[in-house]
């Protein structure tokens, strides 16, 4: 008998890491869905003649790599499983053990789940429970090693066929039954008018299917960064660094443990260690909500503490005139990052053995990609592969993008495809509220790494390895910007320009309408003839005389004040202000710069506070 190549597909990767309304439904379910197909490759590690070498992807070092566990992995693994399966084995004995593996795997977890739960329809479950894991395979022969880069793209072939031939089971659907808030796909599993408690948390009417209860319930009752701690890290950090607001800090800390004690507020460790509670508690708007989710009574020791914490949290968010912070920026950073030109170096790769040691490469990245989120003070939702998915704070995720792309530069530079490029990450940045549902945040997310894979639709040409950041304010149309990646170093590098706008705003170095009124000039322009080469040149001067009219009479200190005795800092500010202004050649590039002022702006809120908070207008407001 000869060799084979053996392809697995794990699934499914929608309802497991999509659908979710926590933060931590969002990492637990990606956490399951890993914690599955790592069932499935030591199934196949692990079947009798075949052994720890056949994996090619994954490509575990030992056989710890692959061991179990409830919460954090050693190693993540992809959904996908390829393997050189050894002569004198049975390639279909062996996918059947890595299905039956990862059906295990899951059940285990939904048991732990049902378990915590309790009070739950044993019906409906029964009916859900062992029809979640999709568990696809294709084999075919290697007839010798020479033939690897062929048999490899035939495998993946056939097992994308097999997907698309999926399997269609009978539904079990129960009438009169609601579907589960997280995606609508199956019935609720729990009683109806079933409220939620510590061990259960629930919105209103909140309703999960299998799925949505396990990802919800399954292993420890590990606290995980709701969105709104993630959205005011930065405001605490500064808080925590201020000697002025010490005892106010001490203060807030204390009523926020009495809070924990009483349900009113859950614990949600960060890498910043600066305040290890829900940031609901900083933020005064949510505070009406949180007393309505405590539901105590007027009078109540939690109703008393509710009082006490709104009275520092609104002593601190004063403006810093009148000795506070000024209130937290309620926005944060989703960062989704995807390898470019992974499929053609892997088409390139002509032996096992090299493909393994792209595989571990990979898998070291994944590590690292988890370090550099944690050093940005996010935290790391999904890394496996060349696939990133963070939350981070606004202040850290231009240098959190950056790093990332960095580290999967130098991951991926001995390997190239067929024409001699090394692959490279695409990184999209989507800038959202933290009230807006997670589904929509990782919309967003999604959009902002498909943008800077096709820069199409932004004018570009060069498609992949860029950097793409979209903002959206609630309520109003998105904004974004888009550019390849260059040098660090080069101050023309979009993540450096947005951080030097940033910068400024704070400074008041730029007025703060400024984005507004560019915005405004773009419709003045835009019957501008440009039929012939003399009507582009004029266009081009009219308009960058006019965004120079507009900042000298706005009295932004960088154009009206042409002093020579002024700092280095100061010169190169100018000059890179001067440089932008005279970059722009048509209308495009004004509408460009206008929204890339826009993100800076936002950006620039969740930065230490100038002499006087920065209030940025709502994109509204100029409609």
């Amino acid at each position: 008998m000869s060799e084979h190549l053996l392809a697995i597909s794990i699934g499914p990767v929608q309802d497991f890491i999509a659908a979710a309304r926590r933060t931590r439904d969002l990492w637990f379910g990606s956490h399951v869905l890993s914690e599955i197909s790592k069932a499935a490759a030591k199934a196949v590690a692990d079947y009798p003649g075949v052994g720890l070498d056949a994996l090619i992807f994954p490509a575990p070092q030992t056989a710890v790599d692959l061991a179990l566990c409830n919460t954090q992995a050693i190693m993540s693994v992809a959904n996908v499983i390829l393997a050189k399966i050894p002569a004198g084995t049975i390639p279909a004995d062996i996918a059947l053990a890595a299905k039956k593996a990862a059906e295990s795997r899951w059940r285990e977890f939904a048991e732990k789940a049902k378990n915590v739960a309790g009070q739950i329809r044993n019906d409906v479950w029964q009916d859900q429970v062992d029809d979640v894991v999709e568990c696809y395979s294709a084999w075919t022969m290697l007839p010798s090693i020479a033939d690897y880069q062929q048999t490899r793209k035939d495998v993946m072939r056939l097992l994308a066929g097999r997907k698309a031939c999926r399997n269609f089971v009978m539904a079990k659907g129960r009438a009169k039954l609601p579907k589960s808030s997280l995606d609508g796909a199956r019935e609720t599993v729990l009683e109806l008018n079933r409220k939620g408690t510590g061990r259960l948390p629930l919105a209103d009417g909140e309703q999960l299917d299998v799925i949505g209860l396990t990802k919800r319930l399954a292993g420890e009752q590990q606290s995980y960064p709701s969105v709104a701690r993630i959205a005011a890290d930065p405001w605490l950090r500064t808080l925590a660094s201020s000697q002025s607001h010490v005892d106010d800090f001490n203060l807030l800390k204390e009523i926020c443990e009495r809070m924990i004690s009483n349900n009113g507020l859950s614990r949600s460790e960060m890498p910043s260690e600066t305040l290890p509670y829900d940031g609901t508690a900083v933020f005064l708007n949510r505070h009406p909500d949180l007393a309505k989710e405590m539901g105590h009574e007027i009078g109540s020791q939690a109703q008393q503490d509710l009082t006490a914490l709104s009275a520092v949290v609104s002593k601190l968010t004063r403006s810093v005139a009148k000795g506070g912070l000024g209130e937290p920026n309620p926005y944060l950073a989703i960062i989704v990052a995807d390898g470019d030109r992974m499929g053609a170096a892997i088409s390139n790769i002509k032996a096992p053995e090299d493909h393994r040691r792209l595989s571990a490469k990979l898998s070291e990245f994944s590590q690292e990609a988890k370090g550099v989120v944690q050093v940005a003070n996010g935290v790391c939702v999904y890394a496996g592969g060349d696939d990133v998915l963070a939350l981070v704070p606004l202040d850290s995720c231009l240098k959190c993008a950056r790093d990332l792309h960095s580290v999967f530069g130098k991951s991926m530079r001995d390997w190239k495809t067929a024409d001699g490029k090394s692959p490279t990450l695409s990184v999209g940045i989507a800038i959202g509220h933290m009230m807006e549902s997670l589904e929509d945040l990782l919309g967003f997310g999604r959009a902002a790494e498909q943008a800077a894979k096709k820069s199409v639709e932004l004018g570009g040409t060069d498609e992949r390895n860029a950097l793409a950041v979209l903002m959206r304010n609630r309520g109003a149309d998105a904004v974004r910007v888009r550019d390849n990646w260059l040098d660090e170093n080069d101050s023309a590098a979009l993540d450096q320009r947005l951080y030097r706008w940033a910068e400024l705003f704070v400074k008041g170095s730029l007025p703060n309408k400024l984005p507004y009124d560019l915005r405004q000039l773009v419709p003045v322009y835009e019957r501008w003839p440009t039929t012939n080469k003399k009507e582009c040149e004029v266009l081009e001067k009219v308009l960058q005389k006019d965004v120079g009219r507009i900042l000298k009479r706005k009295r932004s200190t960088l154009l009206i004040d042409e002093r020579d005795d002024i700092s280095e800092a100061e010169k190169q500010n100018r000059s890179f202000l001067k440089d932008r202004i005279g970059s722009i050649k048509s209308i495009a590039d004004l509408k460009s710069l206008a929204e890339e002022l826009l993100i800076a702006q936002q950006i620039s809120a969740a930065l230490p506070p100038r002499v006087e908070p920065l209030e940025v207008q709502p994109l509204e407001a100029i409609r």
